[in-house]
């Protein structure tokens, strides 16, 4: 099995080769697009949390997966942004 990483990589490169486009830090564009990440990323947790409420495993791993897609991108908007993502991950595992 490839690590996290590899695989967050991989959805990086396939957002690129989808065209999805980087919006400028702090534009209504970008907060338009964080507005949207965010929204998604309730849906599919809400996708998961009913499949796991009705032991429906296909679709809990199909919302698990699409979370951790969705999830992928908002980091790398937020870094690209000059978010600290790394520090704040680490900052709660201390």
């Amino acid at each position: 099995m490839k690590d996290l990483y590899n695989h967050y990589k991989n959805v990086l490169d396939w957002n690129t080769k989808c065209n999805v486009r980087d919006e400028s830090p702090d534009s209504i564009e970008w907060w338009r697009t964080i507005d949207l990440q965010t929204a998604l990323l309730v849906e599919e947790c809400q996708e998961a949390q009913n499949a796991a409420t009705f032991c429906d495993k296909v679709e809990l791993l199909d919302g698990v997966v699409d979370t951790f897609v969705i999830l992928s991108k908002l980091r790398d908007m937020l870094e690209k942004a000059g978010y600290d993502v790394e520090g704040a991950i680490e900052a709660i595992q201390a």
